[in-house]
């Protein structure tokens, strides 16, 4: 097994599939327990700001399958491989401050 392999299976499963379940379970399921220091009363619409949270954490790990993906096929580079990672991990963050300003 090479270290291209290696690292799309640490990328998808250390990374990738927890995020889809999460985002999963608290998008569509609306197992909002797993918000950390979910406390319904302060927000306006608790569910749709679960829904965008949990579609933000949900995008987060299809965009880490797609860009494990790409460098298993080697269509990136470490360096691209980095930035996308680090583009990617923002995606979470729009959504928790269009979340917070919308729902809070």
């Amino acid at each position: 097994m090479n270290e291209l392999t290696l690292g799309f299976i640490f990328i998808v499963f250390g990374g990738a599939l927890p995020c889809i379940v999460i985002g999963f379970l608290i998008a569509v399921k609306q197992q909002r327990k797993w918000i950390a220091g979910w406390d319904e009363s302060r927000f306006t619409h608790p569910i749709a700001y679960a829904n965008l949270l949990g579609a933000g954490v949900l995008a987060l790990g299809v965009i880490l399958a797609v860009i494990g993906f790409a460098w298993l096929r080697q269509l990136v580079d470490e360096t691209g491989l980095s930035i996308a990672i680090l583009i990617a991990s923002l995606v979470p963050l729009a959504c928790v401050a269009i979340a917070n300003k919308k729902y809070r």
